[in-house]
């Protein structure tokens, strides 16, 4: 606030969501390195972020099993398989990555 009162504030979104996004792209290539770091972001997105999946949602946990794919060894062998976080606004469910691997079975009750 600026004398009491509130000041606009103008942010270009869509300006904020590609830097974000970039930034992103640059971690995930820096993560998996191996020829990978001077690739576009667009390269990269087409490569190792963009696939099908199955995404099973339980009361505990988020399940993305990706199909097998050339590129998921990259992936594997820089410990996103071994990724398991919470994720806050979805109920603290744990997310997991799945790479090559058949869903679980779903079961409903």
């Amino acid at each position: 606030m600026i004398n009491g009162q509130a000041a606009p504030l103008r942010i270009d979104v869509d300006l904020q969501f590609t830097i974000i996004a970039a930034t992103l792209h640059r971690m995930l290539a820096d993560r998996i390195a191996q020829g990978h770091r001077n690739h576009t972001p667009r390269t990269l997105f087409r490569t190792f972020v963009h696939a099908m999946a199955d995404v099973v949602v339980d009361e505990a946990s988020i399940t993305v099993c990706y199909g097998r794919r050339a590129n998921n060894p990259f992936l594997v062998k820089n410990g996103f398989a071994d990724t398991e976080c919470s994720i806050p606004w979805l109920g603290n469910r744990k997310l997991r990555l799945l790479f090559g691997d058949r869903p679980p079975q779903v079961v409903t009750l």
